[in-house]
């Protein structure tokens, strides 16, 4: 497998370095004439420019909160429609967990889905212009997008700081 398989892509990195600045990883993406655009060892003096760092799944799962907390103005998706979330009697708020699925439905290629999910559901904490709730699922190619692209989900929800 090659180290480019294993962190961000060039363009979701670029992403990423724009909304976390400085947070350094221990890869990084560079350019140089004769090999062009490659994924290296950020701390390794090499003779190419630096582009961006990249990251990895467990880079990622470490800058992601594992539950977040979620209250009464929480919605959860259902089949057809969204409903707030209802807590048991005495409770004030409670959390919804981060999960990872491996998605087979298309046999052609392997999809992976990040989540937060209260009692096995969705939860969306927003809804955008168009009156759309604003789920926290993300899909990607591999773990590391779709860890990646939750992360971005967060920062525009104005979850992750």
């Amino acid at each position: 497998m090659k180290i480019e398989q294993i962190v961000t892509s060039f363009e979701t990195s670029k992403l990423l370095n724009k909304v976390i600045p400085g947070k350094k990883s221990l890869f990084s993406y560079f350019k140089n004439e004769s090999e062009g655009l490659f994924v290296g060892e950020t701390d390794l003096k090499l003779d190419s420019q630096f582009e961006c760092y990249c990251y990895t799944f467990s880079e990622l799962l470490n800058l992601l909160p594992g539950t977040l907390e979620v209250n009464l103005d929480t919605y959860k998706a259902s089949t057809n429609t969204y409903e707030k979330i209802v807590f048991p009697e005495g409770t004030d708020y409670y959390f919804a967990r981060l999960e990872l699925l491996k998605s087979d439905e298309d046999p052609n290629s392997i999809d992976y889905v990040a989540r937060y999910a209260y009692d096995g559901k969705v939860i969306a904490f927003s809804q955008n212009q168009k009156g759309l709730y604003n789920n926290l699922i993300r899909f990607g190619t591999t773990e590391t997008e779709a860890m990646a692209a939750m992360l971005l989900a967060l920062i525009e929800e104005d979850i992750y700081k």
